[in-house]
């Protein structure tokens, strides 16, 4: 197996995404993360996606996450309740998480969708564009070949 381990390993090596900005990612995220566990009626707080499963490639745009509320707190949302939408709470929780997130990333964002909040922190994680030549589906470049990306 030494061989297909060290293939898969650098196919690995090629498109995995960087430590600066995927640890800007990880650190956003933990942010909302601890600042949504303190909501009024929640239980706990997980990471999800790409994140979570370790499989983040190439440009890292974001970290999901999400909130389980206790359902004594909150019996009119889902299908097992009332069937009702999460708009209310969501408006809530971004009352919440806009002014303190605010505090770390001033130019931050709390937008909504229909499952819940969305936090744009506008800007991408890390340092600069995470880019990498050769990565996934891009084909190979020629000696000396200039990137058309700015």
């Amino acid at each position: 197996m030494g061989h297909s381990d060290d293939v898969l390993s650098d196919v690995r090596k090629q498109i995995d995404a960087s430590d600066a900005p995927l640890g800007e990612a990880r650190d956003r995220l933990a942010l909302v993360r601890d600042i949504a566990g303190g909501f009024a009626g929640a239980r706990r707080t997980y990471s999800s996606g790409s994140i979570a499963q370790h499989t983040m490639s190439p440009p890292v745009t974001d970290g999901d996450g999400g909130v389980v509320l206790d359902r004594r707190s909150y019996p009119e949302l889902g299908p097992d309740g009332g069937g009702e939408a999460p708009g209310e709470v969501t408006q809530k929780l971004c009352a919440l998480l806009g002014p303190e997130v605010r505090e770390q990333y001033p130019d931050a964002r709390c937008g909504t969708s229909k499952r819940g909040p969305e936090i744009h922190f506008g800007a991408a994680p890390g340092p600069g564009p995470d880019r990498r030549p050769g990565r996934g589906a891009e084909p190979p470049r020629r000696p000396g070949a200039v990137d058309p990306q700015p």
